[in-house]
């Protein structure tokens, strides 16, 4: 991967294919993004395209889907059984309830 800046804008350039950025989430566990700034997620849990979402989020934590896996990977509330990407106050949490362990990747 290569990281440059340029105009105090930091560019992170993964290798095709590669994340950005990996963290493990055991089954329920949790990884949320806290401060109240807005922009675009693009990740994926495990290694299957199914659960994998595409989504905007504005200041107050509101989420967006733009693309993801469907319905029967992803919800937009905390649901056993599913990638789960939901609003906690300005929050916004991502969730494994998918039964086991997994890898979650943001590209």
């Amino acid at each position: 991967m290569g990281i440059s800046t340029m105009d105090n804008i930091l560019t992170m350039t993964p290798s095709a294919g590669e994340p950005i950025f990996e963290v493990f989430l055991a089954d329920d566990a949790t990884y949320s993004f806290t401060d109240k700034s807005a922009g675009f997620a693009s990740i994926q849990l495990g290694d299957t395209n199914n659960y994998r979402a595409i989504f905007w989020r504005d200041t107050s934590g509101n989420i967006v889907m733009l693309d993801f896996g469907g319905d029967a990977y992803v919800k937009k509330t905390d649901t056993n059984g599913y990638l789960c990407i939901y609003k906690s106050g300005t929050q916004v949490i991502i969730k494994n309830r998918t039964g086991s362990d997994q890898t979650l990747k943001f590209f």
